[in-house]
């Protein structure tokens, strides 16, 4: 009887041991699965729109006037702000040492415009930049050198 039980306690080990292989074999291989959709979506690449698209795009904001902000709203309230991208325009157009030495600039927010000039110090010759920014749309109205 003795041997019975221990063949008995040895029936179940095996078959506990069969459960946990199974078990591990099918976390195994729902890991693999997850492991396989990750790698797939990550490989996966973003469909791009195409020029059409762009060009429906450009269609639309080209016959909509003023889609940007909300009514009353400037797109560029701050002065720093009309100060940076005023800068972006005007590094462009005339290069940064050129434009840097005109600082301090004069700018005031005049009826939803930014009106932004140059300044040089006295006795220079030279001219100085003039830059009309609309506050409401961030557009550039006029953007000249002076001499």
């Amino acid at each position: 009887m003795h041997l019975t039980k221990n063949l008995d306690v040895l029936a179940l080990t095996h078959t506990f041991t069969r459960i946990t292989i199974n078990y591990y074999k099918m976390r195994m291989n729902y890991l693999f699965v997850v492991i396989f959709a990750c790698f797939f979506t990550a490989c996966r690449q973003k469909p791009l729109l195409g020029r059409a698209a762009a060009e429906e795009q450009l269609d639309k904001a080209l016959e909509i006037t003023n889609d940007i902000v909300k009514p009353g709203r400037f797109l560029i309230d701050k002065k720093d702000d009309a100060v940076a991208i005023a800068e972006v325009y005007l590094f462009s157009a005339f290069g940064k040492g050129e434009i840097t030495d005109q600082r301090p600039y004069e700018i005031y927010l005049i009826d939803h415009y930014w009106v932004m000039n140059g300044t040089l110090p006295l006795g220079v010759d030279g001219g100085n930049f003039e830059l009309v920014l609309d506050a409401e749309t961030g557009e550039v109205k006029r953007l000249v050198e002076t001499r």
